[in-house]
């Protein structure tokens, strides 16, 4: 298990939106995995889990305090938490920034018009512009 706490990213949430707004521009496609204790966990019992945690393309970003406080236990330095919550803060920002178009899968039409409605209402301001 070390070997994923290794791959975790170690520098601080501004860089890692910095690199979130690079792979945007370029327009390149990257598998984000938020890891917190669990996603470890279940990693010891699910191949799948495992080989995409080792995937040299996923990017594991430390989601969880329990992830944090394991690495440093293990002498791995990791500078911050990087939400989940926070990485997709980021990239509707970026999103709207950059004018990309926002895909969201995997909910009913009620949901995903709920979500329309308040990304419109509370994530932008009048004039469009994102908070």
């Amino acid at each position: 298990m070390r070997k994923y706490f290794e791959r975790l990213y170690n520098k601080s949430n501004e860089e890692f939106n910095l690199l979130l707004k690079e792979h945007l521009i370029n327009n390149e496609k990257k598998f984000i995995v938020t890891a917190n204790p669990e996603t470890f966990m279940k990693s010891l019992n699910d191949n799948d889990i495992q080989k995409l945690l080792s995937d040299k393309e996923t990017i594991l970003v430390p989601d969880g305090i329990g992830v944090v406080k394991a690495a440093k236990m293990l002498d791995i330095d990791i500078k911050e938490r990087i939400t989940g919550v926070d990485i997709a803060y980021q990239l509707l920002k970026l999103g709207n920034e950059l004018n990309k178009t926002i895909y969201l899968f995997g909910a009913s039409q009620s949901v995903i018009d709920k979500m329309k409605n308040y990304s419109i209402n509370v994530i932008f301001n009048d004039d469009g512009a994102f908070k």
